[in-house]
C-alpha cells in the first residue's frame, strides 16, 4: 500500500481545493446506496484495535470547550472498513516512531445538535454581536455539519460523523506522546484550520513552527488519501470514507448512512 518513505509524503504539496464551496457543501444531497455490502457494516471500537485516542467531547480537557459535551460517550467507534484503513496507516507510521491519535469517530446526534444549535451560534453571537442571524448561520455551516431533530432528515442527510465513516485525528510520536505540530489546534474555526492553508503562504518567511506544520499536514493528508480517505478542505483533522462528503469529493457513490451509537 505504501511504497514511498515518509519524506516523500512530507514533501508532496496538498493540492488546492478542487471543488467550489457550493459544490462541496452539496454533499448533503448525495444519494446513499443501500445495495452496497458495506452499507450495514458494523461499528468497531477504535481503541480496542490498538489505535490510540481519547473521546475529545467526553473530556473536560478539551479546549476551547472545557466541559463534557451532553450526549458524548467515552468510547471511539467507526465502521469496520474505516478501521482497517486506519490500521494500515498506523502500521506505516510506526516504522517511523509515530502513530495516529483519534479525537472523534462515530458521533451521537445529541453532540452534533449541541454544537450546531447551541454552542457555536452562541459563541459567534458573543464575538460578533453586530452580525446578522443569517451571517451566524452561514459561519456555523462552514465548520459544523447540520444538526437535525428529525429522524427522516437524518436518514437522508446524516452528519458525516453520525455515519461512523468519519474520523478526526492527528499524528503523535510514540515515545514522547507529543502531537505533531499542525499549525492550529483541533476544532479551530478559522482559516488556519483549512487543510491547505499553509500551502498558500510565503514559505520563505516561515518560522520553524510553520515549516513543521506544513510538512506534518502534508504527511497526514497524503497517507490518509493513500488508503482512500477524503479530506475536509476546512478541517485538516477530518477524514472520511464512504459517506456523502467522501462521495462528492471522490465522485463515487456513498454507502454509509446514519447509524446509532452503541
Amino acid at each position: 500500500m505504501f511504497n514511498k518513505n515518509i519524506y516523500f509524503y512530507k514533501n508532496k504539496p496538498i493540492p488546492a481545493e478542487s471543488l467550489p464551496d457550493k459544490v462541496f457543501y452539496s454533499y448533503k444531497k448525495r444519494p446513499i446506496s443501500t445495495l452496497s455490502v458495506l452499507s450495514n457494516e458494523k461499528l468497531l471500537d477504535i481503541q480496542k484495535s490498538g489505535i490510540k485516542g481519547v473521546s475529545f467531547y467526553n473530556s473536560v480537557n478539551n479546549p476551547p470547550y472545557y466541559q463534557k459535551i451532553p450526549g458524548s460517550t467515552r468510547d471511539l467507534y467507526c465502521r469496520e472498513t474505516v478501521l482497517n484503513k486506519l490500521l494500515l496507516v498506523n502500521s506505516y507510521l510506526k516504522k517511523y516512531g509515530m502513530e495516529l491519535y483519534v479525537f472523534d469517530g462515530q458521533r451521537p446526534m445529541m453532540v452534533q445538535n449541541f454544537f450546531y444549535f447551541k454552542w457555536v451560534p452562541e459563541y459567534l453571537k458573543m464575538k460578533h454581536g453586530e452580525k446578522s442571524n443569517g451571517w451566524i448561520k452561514k459561519e456555523v455551516d462552514r465548520y459544523w455539519a447540520s444538526g437535525s431533530k428529525s429522524l427522516s432528515e437524518i436518514l437522508i442527510s446524516p452528519p458525516p460523523h453520525s455515519t461512523g465513516a468519519a474520523v478526526d485525528l492527528t499524528i503523535r510520536f510514540i515515545d514522547t506522546k507529543q502531537h505533531l505540530e499542525m499549525g492550529s489546534m483541533f476544532d479551530d474555526t478559522s482559516e488556519k484550520s483549512h487543510t491547505n492553508f499553509l500551502e498558500k503562504k510565503d514559505k520563505k518567511k516561515f518560522s520553524f513552527t510553520e515549516e513543521e506544520a506544513l510538512k506534518n499536514r502534508r504527511l497526514l493528508f497524503n497517507i490518509m488519501n493513500q488508503v482512500g480517505f477524503s479530506s475536509h478542505p476546512k478541517e485538516w483533522w477530518h477524514f472520511s470514507y464512504g459517506d456523502q462528503m467522501w462521495s462528492v469529493v471522490k465522485s463515487k457513490e456513498a454507502f454509509y448512512g446514519y447509524v446509532k451509537n452503541i
